[in-house]
């Protein structure tokens, strides 16, 4: 999806970042992919729904009785990314 891989002056820059894997997975209680912080930064993310409707201003969505349902999804892109691309291989 035309992803740009780190640069070597990038990757000093994730390699001096002081994050703390271990403590991190311990208080989330999973496993992360030793190269999580570069997926973070350099890879599109899905943002957290609640988030989005603070930044929206949205409400929590209430119970309907039609057969239909709506979903919003939020995904952050990175660096050379076109909509057109990403909308197109959902």
């Amino acid at each position: 999806m035309g992803l740009i891989p780190p640069t070597p002056a990038e990757r000093e820059l994730l390699a001096r970042y002081p994050l703390d894997l271990p403590a991190l997975e311990r208080e989330l209680g999973i496993t992360l992919p030793r190269d999580y912080l570069e997926r973070m930064m350099f890879h599109p993310t899905p943002d957290h729904p609640r988030a989005a409707e603070r930044l929206r201003g949205a409400r929590r969505p209430t119970p309907s009785f039609r057969h239909t349902t709506t979903v919003a999804i939020d995904i952050r892109m990175v660096k050379n990314q076109k909509l057109e691309t990403v909308y197109g291989a959902a």
